[in-house]
């Protein structure tokens, strides 16, 4: 626990010939609670008996079984065959620099508009909700702080169509994201 409060970014290694396993999905949710970047290393990837596709399978399985991990990068990899090894230390590196990124609030409320104008937040209890504004207010790792008029009525559904908008929009692949809904002034 200690090394992963300590850490920016964390490599969890996946074993291939096991799987990706509940131990695996302890660390993993973890790593996303305590709010470090993430990458998903599989390792002896050189033992497995593959085609084509076993890859695209293999990565597959991880998102069904943990379908937030679609956001975090995944490299097959082999210790012992030094196969893709300095791509880990790549990808790690990048994951540290989207950690930090700071958004400028402009951008934010360009995004905002577009988001809202492709699917507005819905009406609830009969009040409509209108997004006024949005600002990063923490990096390392990014908390954006979005202003409404009614924060508590945001349905789980919607903050999850604003994360993946936000992530297509400004990346931070292999960075938890957190989402605030604050009353707007």
């Amino acid at each position: 626990n200690r090394i992963l409060q300590d850490c920016d970014v964390a490599i969890v290694m996946i074993d291939a010939e096991k799987g990706f396993t509940n131990q695996d999905r302890d660390i993993i949710r973890k790593v996303i609670k305590l709010g470090r970047g993430l990458l998903i290393a599989v390792n002896k990837w050189d033992l497995i008996k593959k085609n084509t596709m076993s890859q695209n399978i293999f990565h597959q399985d991880i998102i069904d079984s943990y379908p937030a991990l679609v956001h975090y990068p995944l490299i097959f990899i082999s210790i012992l065959q030094n196969l893709r090894v300095r791509k880990v230390l790549k990808e790690t590196l990048k994951i540290y620099l989207e950690r930090k990124r700071q958004v400028k609030t402009n951008e934010l409320v360009k995004f905002i508009q577009q988001a809202t104008q492709k699917y507005s937040p819905p009406a609830v209890k009969g009040k409509n909700i209108s997004i006024k504004y949005c600002t990063q207010v923490h990096h390392s790792p990014p908390v954006f702080a979005f202003f409404t008029n009614h924060p508590q009525l945001i349905p789980i559904n919607y903050i999850r169509y604003i994360e993946n908008n936000l992530r297509n929009y400004f990346g931070f692949s292999g960075v938890p994201i957190k989402i605030s809904f604050r009353m707007s002034k």
